[in-house]
Formats: structure tokens, sequence, C-alpha cells
């Protein structure tokens, strides 16, 4: 009797992993996936299911038992994912199958590359999944298969799909890796993952009874007043059906907890089942986080809320082709990749983005968690102008097929109407996405707390040496630069100028490292910027611009240099945050001073340095009345209009949507970055660290609670920084797909010193 095929070896029990096994759960398993992701759709169920039996029908072949009990090397003859993508096309199930069991290893395929493994390949896939067949009858020893299901792509010349089917496709591949990554897991382990049920309700009361005890301690003032109005609208705003909102408030006026609110309230009134939140920034995920959890009171539990950016990923899983014939290593370590099963994600435009259009399994897995869910994208006005129309048609799906609402939030809000460079927006009536906030002209006129003041219009450049002097007579300031090496030259110079409360801001320092440099605002640690601050001593942080999105921060004057109209205002909302400024010949106290710095080069090419291009122009049109730019909202969505209507990018949006449309997922994943290049994450001697990096060491595995541990500690490089510190980078274990650990010097005052590179490239 032959004996039984196995899908894994070495599992916590030690025994093998029966195939039959596997396979029956992880399609059990997906299909669960599926009916809580689309409700109703027994047909998408049934296609998910299919993938789930078919995804390692190929392991039945003699070829690959041999690999896997060590007989034979890996090779052209172990593949397996080609042939349950065969049998599905011989069994006439709809090509989304073939698509997903094709790249659960190796990544979503174009047709061209899905033709040519079934129909090209020497192994003659189709006749030999035939002969597999028999076997897996017989392990099944009989029970239904999956109800048929018709084909929905259409075929002419070749095969197209709209963009809801593209992303249809997109989500039973999530099912399916995720599935498989967790019942893999499970056999490796020896245990389910321990999870958190969301209940919305409760973790709402537990919100709302924080906010109102913060309420309860404040003064009576108008911006507190206001404050309440803000908060009670999206509470209001929350019993209306899924769909697309957005809430327009000054920076400063408690966006952070009102949107939380907003999204716990919309998920218990319709039955979704989780909040995501989407941030542009590293350098505020921890800050965010840290409310939330203090709000949420889950400051020791990571399964209520979890922290995801791209800083701990899975060495290898960077783009690169894997092979279908993994080491057990690297079987590991994929399963420990995040997938978003918590009640309240906190994350970043890459990871999310990624979700949507990566087709990588370890980034795709997670897609299928957000159906059904709140996703609030935090300063909206940060997503990058050349994917604005894949981004946005990827919205219409998510929300129309999948149940997901969006909140979108900002003090410099976009309106992101449709027109002729973005088909995939909104409807230019403003009745597709609902603003929350009523009496926007009203509300932005009580949070008038600063004066704007534009010598770039008037003055020359201005060296670091200028602003030395300038600094000479204000113990308290914030000046914001465009590039991580002007962060660094003008923090050397104010140290040789032995500028008092000196500190520096910098996603090159680890979410720990800016953690503790900020402290906590009610009770800061002393030798800290809020001690600081909150004490009245001498306090100058010099820092880059991701400081400008959620980051609390309060000082009487602020420095930027000139770049875009967005970056220009939410800086201006860390000045004199609480309104509380001695008025000057009865204006604001505060001051918002834009400069041109001498430094060359003076900020980011291209976009960036385009649309700063457009913000002097804007400035210079209203210089008559500068505070206006500040107080207006409709003045920035006019400039987001402008940039729009530049059409910069317009031939990358167009791109990426014709690949999709072709259902070429390789194309679309080079076409679609939020960055030139992804960064890879690397393990820094900061703070618990060594201790976290000890108890891996011992235990020679890398866990799924380790990386959401390691986040912290970690700063997110760009390759070629990789490639410049490979002597001082190493696996934080000698197992393949481990994390990296930087072994180098760390410094305490700025983290990782690298060099000129502008800082959105340590944006993940």
């Amino acid at each position: 009797m032959m004996s039984r095929a196995l899908a894994h070896t070495g599992g916590a029990g030690g025994g093998g992993h029966e195939l039959v096994d596997h396979l029956r759960d992880v399609a059990a398993r997906a299909r669960r996936f599926a009916e809580r992701a689309k409700l109703g759709d027994s047909e998408f169920a049934a296609l998910v299911e299919w993938a789930g039996w078919l995804h390692d029908f190929g392991k039945y072949r003699d070829e690959f038992q041999d690999y896997l009990l060590g007989r034979r090397q890996g090779g052209p003859e172990t593949r397996h994912a080609v042939f349950g993508a065969a049998q599905s096309r011989r069994l006439n199930i709809p090509w989304a199958v073939a698509f997903s069991v094709l790249g659960h290893h190796a990544g979503l395929p174009s047709v061209s590359h899905a033709k040519d493994q079934i129909w090209g390949s020497t192994l003659d896939p189709i006749k030999e999944s035939e002969a597999l067949a028999g076997r897996l009858d017989a392990d099944r020893q009989g029970g239904s298969w999956p109800a048929p299901v018709v084909e929905f792509l259409r075929d002419r010349r070749g095969l197209e799909a709209t963009f809801d089917q593209e992303l249809l496709i997109r989500m039973l591949f999530s099912c399916l890796v995720d599935a498989d990554y967790l019942d893999t897991e499970t056999y490796m382990t020896g245990r389910e993952r321990i999870l958190s049920p969301f209940v919305a309700n409760e973790l709402f009361q537990l919100l709302d009874g924080h906010v109102r005890k913060l309420a309860e301690g404040s003064e009576p003032t108008p911006v507190n007043a206001a404050r309440r109005e803000i908060y009670q609208a999206c509470l209001s705003a929350a019993g209306r059906p899924p769909g697309c909102f957005r809430i327009t408030a000054p920076t400063g006026s408690g966006k952070t907890l009102a949107m939380l609110a907003f999204a716990l309230k919309h998920a218990e009134r319709n039955g979704l089942r989780r909040v995501i939140v989407v941030l542009p920034f590293l350098a505020i995920i921890e800050q965010n986080a840290r409310v939330y959890r203090e709000a949420l009171q889950s400051l020791d539990d990571a399964r209520v809320l979890i922290e995801h950016h791209s800083a701990v990923m899975v060495s290898g899983d960077d783009g690169s082709e894997p092979t279908e014939n993994e080491s057990q290593d690297r079987t590991r370590a994929k399963q420990a990749t995040e997938n978003w099963d918590a009640p309240v994600v906190v994350t970043t435009a890459v990871q999310f983005l990624e979700s949507l259009f990566s087709r990588r399994p370890a980034s795709c897995r997670k897609l299928h968690n957000i159906a059904r869910s709140v996703v609030v994208f935090d300063e909206v006005q940060t997503l990058p102008f050349p994917l604005l129309d894949p981004i946005l048609s990827a919205v219409r799906t998510l929300r129309d097929m999948f149940g997901v609402s969006f909140l979108f939030g900002s003090a410099t809000q976009p309106h992101l109407r449709c027109s002729p460079n973005l088909p995939s927006g909104f409807a230019v009536d403003g009745t597709e996405c609902h603003e929350i906030v009523p009496e926007l002209g009203r509300t932005f006129a009580i949070f008038r707390r600063v004066t704007l003041e534009l010598p770039c219009l008037t003055e020359p450049p201005w060296t670091w040496d200028d602003l030395v002097t300038r600094l000479d007579s204000t113990p308290q300031a914030l000046i914001i630069v465009n590039l991580r090496k002007h962060a660094q030259d003008l923090f050397d110079r104010l140290r040789v100028a032995r500028t008092p409360g000196l500190f520096h801001l910098s996603s090159t320092m680890c979410a720990a490292h800016r953690a503790d440099k900020l402290s906590r605002k009610d009770e800061p640690a002393p030798g800290t910027i809020y001690h600081a601050l909150k004490s009245g001593g001498p306090c100058v942080v010099v820092s880059t611009q991701v400081v400008e999105a959620g980051v609390d921060l309060d000082f009487p004057i602020v420095f930027r240099a000139i770049g875009p109209l967005d970056a220009i205002i939410q800086a201006a909302g860390r000045c004199d945050r609480e309104g509380k400024r001695t008025l000057v010949a009865g204006r604001p106290g505060g001051r918002v001073v834009v400069f041109k710095p001498a430094a060359t080069p003076a900020m980011p090419p291209g976009f960036y340095e385009e649309a700063t291009t457009r913000a002097l122009v804007f400035l210079e049109e209203n210089s008559a009345n500068p505070q206006r730019i500040l107080y207006d909202p409709s003045l920035f969505a006019d400039y987001h209009a402008a940039l729009i209507a530049m059409g910069k990018g317009r031939e990358k949006s167009r791109a990426v949507q014709d690949a999709r449309k072709m259902l070429d997922f390789i194309k679309v994943a080079e076409l679609f970055r939020v960055i030139d290049e992804a960064g890879q994450g690397v393990v820094v001697g900061y703070g618990n660290s060594a201790s976290l990096l000890e108890a891996i060491h011992q235990r020679q595995f890398v866990s799924i609670d380790d990386r959401r541990a390691l986040q912290r500690y970690t700063v997110n490089l760009y390759p070629a920084w990789v490639g410049k510190l490979q002597s001082q980078l190493k696996p934080v274990i000698d197992h393949e797909g481990a994390p990296l650990e930087y072994v180098g010097n760390y410094d305490q005052d700025v983290g990782l010193r690298l060099g000129e590179l502008p800082p959105e490239r340590f944006v993940a």
C-alpha cells in the first residue's frame, strides 16, 4: 500500500503533516474567510474552496515527496503549484483559481506566465494532473466537491478584466494564502493563534469614557468647545450606512480620537469587523498607537491593537521570485508575517496599498481582513499623486463589493473629485464622500492661533548660520527642513553653537527612540521634548517633515523650509496648538516662518519639488492676506486640484490601470510603487532590543509576536544603504528569512547616520 502523501515535515509534534488533511483544512478555512469577506456570495466562496483543495495538489507527485523526505534535491521536477493550476483548467474552473494557485508561493503571475506554465512546461501539467486526481480522490474517501462556478473573465485575444474582477482575484488569493499560512503555522507550532474578538461597542465605551475624562479636565475655551463639537459630529455621522466620509478639521482639533470614535461606532451600527487606521509616516505610528492603547485600555495586549509597517519584513520576501521548494526555516518565517487579525490595526499607507496592488503572498494575505472593515485614512493629502486613480478605483471596489467604509481625515483635505486626470474620483457634486464637520469656515476660524510670515517671498535664502542667529532670542522653536542631510547638518551646527535644549527627530531613529525623545505629554520624563515644553525650559527641535502629521507638539514659533502647501499648513499645526499665546497687536502670538534654505539641493527632486514650486506661486498670489492660507480649507482643495490638473504621473496611473485590465499582476507590482524602492528593516541596538534578541537566539525561532515587538526597535533602510552597511548587518538568527540586525554604532541623538537621502526614503 502506498504511504500517505505529506504536505510538510518538521512540525511541533514531530510527525508529518498529511497532505489530504492540509488540503481539506485550508479549503475549509479559506471558504470561511471568503464567506466573511463577501457576505452571501456562494460562488466566490466556492472559488476560494476550490483554490484551497488545489493549491498543494501537485505535492502528490513522487518527485515532490522524495524532495520533502530528503531523498532528492529541489529543482524543476519538484515544483508543485503548476499541477493544481492545470487541474483547475482541466476541470474548467474559472481562471481566478489558476492565478491564485500558481501564485501562492511565487506571487501572482501575468496571463502569459500562467499559460506558459500550464501548457508550455516540459512537465506536461495537464496530463500529470489527471493522474494525480486519482490519488487525491483516494485520500479524500468520498465527500462532495465545491459547487461548479461559471467563468467571469472576458477572453478576447487574451484574458481581460474589469477593475472589480481584478480585485476579486486578489481577494481570492488573499483568502487562500492566509488560510495556507495559518494551517501550516498551526502544524509547525502545535497551536492556533489566540485572537481577540472585535466587540465594537465595548471598545467604543472605553474610548468614549476616556474622551469624556479628558474633557472634564480641560479649560472651557472656544478651542475645547470646538473639539467636543467635532467629536459629536463624528458620532452623529457614524449611524449612516457604509460608504465614504471625510473629516476636514484643523490640526489640534482632536481628530485622532474623534476618527477612532466614528470608526468604532460605525462598525457597531453596521456589523463591520475591524478598524484599520492608515497613517503616512512611520514616525507617527507609535504616537497614535499609544494614544489608542491608552484610550482602549489595551497597553499590554497586542492582540487588541497591532502596529504594522514594513520594518520587520521577512528577509528575501522583497519582490524576488522565491522557489516553490522552500526550507523549513523559510516556511516558518513566512507564517510569522502579518495578516491583521486584530480588532484595531494601525499601519502605514505603504503597507495598506501593498495589500491591494502587490503580487507577493506575504503582502497580500491580509487583504481579506480589510473586507467589511472601517478604514481611516489619516492625512489623506499625502497619498501619492501618480497613483491616485488606481487607489480610488480600489476604494470603490472595496466599498461596493466588500462592504468597506472609508474615512478620509485631514486639515488640508483634498476633494478627490472626478476629472480627466482622476477618472475614479468622487462625484463632483460632493454627495459621494460625505463631509462630517458642519460649518467648516466657523470651525477653522476658532482654531486661528498663529500668524504666517513669508520671508521666502521677500528675503534671500537663509544659511544655517542665519537660523542660528535667529534662534539666539528664541529658547523654544521647531525647525522643519526637507532633507535628512539638512536636518543632520543643522543639528550638528546648533550643537557646535551649544544651543540649549537641542533635539533631533528623524525616521532614522527607531520608534522606541523617537518615543523616548518625546516622552508622554501628560507625565513627561526629564530631559525629553515634552518635559522641556511643559516646564518652559529651552527646547529646539530639528526635524524633517515627519513631525507634521499627527505629532502633538506645541511651540511658540515654527521655522519651515519652503515645501508643498500642505506641509506648510501641517507645520503650522505644531505652533500654539492650544491657542494660549498672548495676542500681539490683535493678532495671534504664535509664528510660522517660511524660509528658503541656502543649502543645495533645497528639497527632494520630482513631484515634491514641483509641488513646492506651485506652492510658491500660490503664496505669492495670496500674499496680500496670507493668514487665509491657514484657515480657509477651500484654498487647499483648490491647490490640490491644480496639482491634479497638471497631470503629473498621469502616464504611470494609466499604465497601472491598463495592466490591471490585462491581469498582468507582475507589471502592476512593478509599476505601483508608493516609494521608488522598498526598504529593508534592520533591528538596532536600543532599549529593550537586546533582551528580545537574546530570547530569539535562545529559541532559534522568530514568531509573529517577536516580529511585532521588534518593530519598535527597527529602522527602515533604503536598499542602497543595505548594501553600504552590509558588513554591519547580520540575521538575528542563522535561519533563512530571519530579520536583519544592525551591529554598527547607533547614534543616541540622531539614530543611524546614513548621509544624504530624502526623508521619504524612510517612510514605510
